[in-house]
């Protein structure tokens, strides 16, 4: 099978897609609109990579390196070149309101979409426009993908095609329970995620500050994995609780380093604010570290409140930190949430069955 991939290369889900498929023999040609991160796909087999900034098939420049909203359109020529040379069973656009658009203005079928959150939550509420745009890239697809349920009901406020639900998932081979060499007399409560405003990063360190309030005795730590423009603001934060000193800014974690860096935690903190899955806090149930994440559609989809870790309502530090602390004082109930997250996971969001999903639609497509 050969797949014509639209997506950005620098995601670490389309690292993974395009890892797992190309694992199955699946041919790739990914397209996508920035030459950033491509290196990371030299070392696998049967891919080839392509862009508008960098095109790695005659190593000829071909565009800045940022592009605009509306520069990308002029790509469609371009994209429609790179098709016919390589000649695909399928093209499968990741993000349904900017490679989306591509896509459907590249007229060639099977054609597939992926959601993948802020492209249908937030996307289509711009304006009358975006909302017929969204409208408009669905009706020109074949199979329309959702990553969750709850983005699949808002999915179809857009089209009346019924999504097939492919989750992130997480390879439960590669996060799951290990023993770190961390100190026995420090807690570590952490995240992993950008730094950005909808993700709730001041939320969780008003929490924390609220914990460390709690325990005045012990020595407790904050880590963050992640990158993005919040991060001043956010050191800001930490100095005006008094928490600078115990907050660890992390940067941005490599996925394969993940599940150790999850593993070092004794409570994994997740409070966004809008949320389409949640695949953080699944990853670090898979590890079986005991979560507590916001009611967020994704999150409250993949977590089971009070069964593999508690939710809590959106921008309540103090709720969060309640529940926090429950699971620091009650060491057998927090072994019991993290066993009980790893089978949920292990049941329900298994990255091979993920793969094994996107391999049946897109093979009956193909008949």
């Amino acid at each position: 099978m050969k797949l014509y991939m639209m997506s950005d290369a620098d995601n670490v889900h389309t690292q993974r897609w395009v890892t797992a498929l190309a694992a199955r023999g699946v041919e790739i040609m990914l397209f996508s609109l920035s030459n950033k991160g491509i290196e990371f796909y030299d070392k696998l087999e049967n891919v080839t990579c392509v862009s508008f900034a960098y095109n790695s098939l005659t190593k000829i420049k071909c565009g800045g390196n940022s592009l605009s909203k509306l520069k990308y359109l002029n790509t469609v020529s371009f994209i429609k070149k790179s098709i016919k040379k390589f000649a695909p069973d399928i093209v499968h656009a990741h993000y349904a309101s900017s490679y989306g658009l591509l896509g459907a203005l590249v007229g060639k079928h099977p054609y597939v979409i992926s959601m993948w959150g802020s492209d249908v939550y937030y996307f289509p509420r711009i304006s009358p426009l975006h909302r017929w745009v969204l409208k408009y890239n669905l009706s020109c697809a074949d199979a329309v993908l959702s990553t969750s349920n709850v983005m699949a009901t808002e999915t179809k406020l857009y089209t009346d095609k019924e999504p097939f639900i492919t989750p992130f998932g997480v390879d439960v081979d590669r996060f799951s329970p290990m023993q770190t060499t961390r100190s026995e007399d420090e807690i570590v409560i952490g995240t992993v995620k950008t730094l950005l405003p909808v993700y709730g990063i001041d939320v969780l360190i008003n929490a924390f500050a609220l914990v460390k309030k709690s325990l005045p005795h012990k020595k407790v730590k904050l880590i963050i994995a992640g990158d993005g423009n919040e991060k001043p603001s956010l050191e800001s934060l930490c100095k005006e609780l008094g928490v600078l000193g115990d907050v660890e800014f992390a940067g941005r974690i490599a996925n394969e380093k993940v599940p150790e860096f999850i593993s070092r935690m004794d409570v994994f903190v997740a409070l966004s604010r809008r949320e389409s899955f949640g695949v953080a806090a699944v990853e670090a149930m898979s590890c079986a570290v005991p979560v507590v994440v916001s009611d967020a559609d994704g999150f409250c989809e993949v977590v089971k409140d009070g069964v593999t870790g508690f939710v809590v309502p959106r921008n309540d530090a103090a709720s969060a930190a309640e529940k926090i602390l429950l699971l620091l004082n009650d060491c057998k109930m927090a072994e019991e949430m993290g066993r009980q997250g790893r089978l949920h996971v292990v049941e329900n969001y298994n990255w091979k069955s993920s793969v094994d999903t996107m391999m049946e639609v897109y093979n009956n497509l193909k008949k």
